[in-house]
């Protein structure tokens, strides 16, 4: 998922969660009271559904990120073991 999925899914997680949990009375204001009213099942499932990608999209990404530092971290410790083993003549080279 690229950054602008990622940003419409967290449009989508904000709207759906404001349409469910805003006081009655500024829903009214806003002429959004008979909205939720009709559509409270299907914008709470689309709340849940899109909160609980958009937080495993931020843990994968999260993940990836410990996974790429500790490849990191073997490979210059793979390439510092590799140059104590080399041989007087290798080490002249360097």
């Amino acid at each position: 998922m690229d950054q602008t999925e990622a940003q419409h899914l967290f449009a989508i997680v904000l709207a759906s969660g404001l349409l469910l949990f805003l006081p009655g009375s500024l829903l009214g204001y806003l002429a959004l009271t008979g909205l939720r009213y009709d559509y409270r099942a299907w914008i709470g499932g689309v709340f849940l559904i899109s909160i609980a990608i958009w937080l495993a999209q931020g843990i994968s990404v999260v993940a990836n990120m410990g996974v790429h530092e500790v490849t990191s971290r073997c490979n210059i410790r793979a390439a510092k073991k590799s140059l104590k083993d080399l041989t007087k003549d290798e080490k002249a080279i360097l």
